[in-house]
């Protein structure tokens, strides 16, 4: 819900890491349903097992563009690449 937000400091609309956050953000709970509704929906087969590790998926990319967007910005939005 605050995610646009992320885009209020001028020239953040320009930073590719705070795309990439946003993104992470807003795939998270699209991930996250998914690993627990392709396991049930594809449950003959034994490998349908593994989709259970999409939400971790989710949680890894949130945490490596946040990573990212520290490391490269300073944390700073608006930061010029």
């Amino acid at each position: 819900m605050f995610s646009p937000m992320m885009f209020d400091a001028p020239g953040s609309e320009n930073n590719i890491y705070l795309h990439l956050l946003f993104s992470s953000v807003l795939l998270f709970p699209l991930m996250s349903f998914c690993g627990a509704f392709f396991p049930w929906l594809l449950r003959r087969w034994e490998w349908s097992a593994w989709f259970f590790l999409m939400p971790f998926f989710g949680t890894g990319f949130v945490v490596f563009s946040a990573t990212l967007l520290q490391v490269k910005c300073s944390g700073d939005f608006a930061c010029i690449t």
